[in-house]
């Protein structure tokens, strides 16, 4: 094993965000830097693969997120050393009102069992975890009984995927004539963020049907689309996301979050993913946006009536986007890249590599043999990270395993 280059794998059952902003990107980053061989994918590690000393191991690392199947939590539990575990949501603290709880509940009453109480148990004994913010370490403090002290908090972060002339030459041409575009994106699992608000917002479309556009893309109140001043585009994958994104040409983006237990725990990636643009980030005062300067880097507001107030003031004075656009750039671009990360991510790693170091595990004889006999003909380069990223054709199933060269930028 290189001991300059650990073999690092990031397992998840996600596709979206999440994965990319806790797995992908690190991956990516790390590996492009040359400081590790990263992978992301989302098939269980062979046993075999872990098999016996650190030198012998295929995999160095391996990060978690979201541990609640038994099988994951077994493998948690066998190869605990190796292991990183990721959580960037209280799944702790879901109300009914989030689509998680639905997701859950039935899960409970169909295997008889709370799939969150293995999560606790291993969140609670694991010797890694990574989170993404402070909030998240104190919520699993509380409800798992481990230490912040004992978790990684890495917060997240965001590449440039867009340069700085092509967003200058953009911003350029959209200070044309033009209605100021107001834009919102996310799924309907922020239908509480706008319980108050979307009528606010439709009330306020109405009333600037000529000078304001509205744009969402993936998910709308239903009041605001009533307005008929509603542009709709489709969710983008995370492959297409940021271009689509920055093409929808947006002056102001909505970020609106409801305070509660499960909230303050979320990271501020829309701000972040505003900022990359240089557009204008319009929130409410959350702990999330703590780092948001009102007034200077976006605005931050207590509740629906000044939140629409502050638009209403950006329709009369639309030029002050250019402004807090360009502030909230410079922020991002100086402190919320993934390589201002580098070393918080490196540090995790080197904390399971320091564990893994002396331990070792032998495979159960009838283990290793039906590994050798029947597993590794057929999955002899799943794991095997330099091949997987110098040669697509050894990754199977797209939908199998996504590395870094999949969605690497262009």
């Amino acid at each position: 094993m290189s001991k300059e280059k650990p073999r690092v794998v990031f397992l998840t059952d996600d596709k979206g965000g999440c994965m990319y902003y806790r797995g992908w990107m690190p991956m990516a980053h790390l590996s492009d830097r040359g400081l590790i061989h990263g992978s992301v994918t989302n098939t269980l590690p062979d046993y075999a693969f872990l098999h016996g000393s650190s030198d012998e191991r295929k995999v160095d690392v391996i990060g978690i997120q979201r541990p609640m199947s038994s099988k994951v939590c077994e493998v948690i539990e066998r190869w605990k050393p190796l292991i990183y575990i990721d959580l960037d949501d209280n799944f702790f603290d879901l109300g009914p009102l989030n689509p998680c709880w639905h997701d859950i509940e039935p899960y409970k009453q169909k295997i008889g069992n709370d799939p969150l109480e293995s999560m606790k148990r291993v969140l609670r004994d694991a010797f890694t975890v990574t989170v993404s913010t402070p909030q998240m370490a104190e919520a699993l403090s509380l409800h798992c009984g481990r230490p912040v002290s004992n978790t990684h908090v890495i917060p997240n972060a965001v590449y440039q995927v867009v340069s700085r002339e092509e967003i200058a030459k953009q911003r350029h041409g959209m200070l044309r004539e033009r209605p100021l575009t107001i834009g919102w994106w996310g799924g309907a699992h922020h239908y509480e963020d706008f319980i108050g608000l979307d009528h606010q917002l439709a009330e306020f479309v109405k009333r600037h049907k000529e000078n304001v556009n509205f744009v969402c893309m993936g998910w709308a109140p239903s009041e605001l689309i009533e307005t008929g001043k509603v542009t709709m585009f489709p969710w983008a994958k995370i492959n297409r996301f940021y271009k689509t994104l920055f093409s929808l040409e947006l002056d102001v983006c909505l970020g609106p979050l409801v305070k509660n237990a499960f909230s303050v725990c979320k990271s501020n990636i829309k701000y972040l993913e505003t900022g990359m643009f240089a557009r204008t980030f319009v929130g409410y005062n959350h702990p999330v946006f703590a780092n948001v300067k009102n007034g200077e880097t976006g605005f931050l507001t207590d509740g629906p009536d000044e939140l629409v107030e502050v638009l209403e003031d950006l329709v009369a004075h639309p030029e002050k986007t250019v402004d807090i656009g360009k502030a909230a750039y410079l922020d991002v671009m100086h402190n919320h890249l993934i390589e201002h990360r580098e070393d918080l991510w490196m540090k995790a790693f080197e904390d399971v590599l320091y564990l893994g170091e002396k331990w070792q595990y032998t495979l159960p004889e009838a283990e290793h043999n039906e590994f050798i006999e029947k597993i590794l003909p057929q999955q002899k380069e799943l794991l095997g990270i330099d091949e997987i990223l110098e040669d697509k054709s050894s990754l199977g199933e797209p939908d199998r395993l996504m590395t870094m060269r999949k969605f690497r930028r262009k």
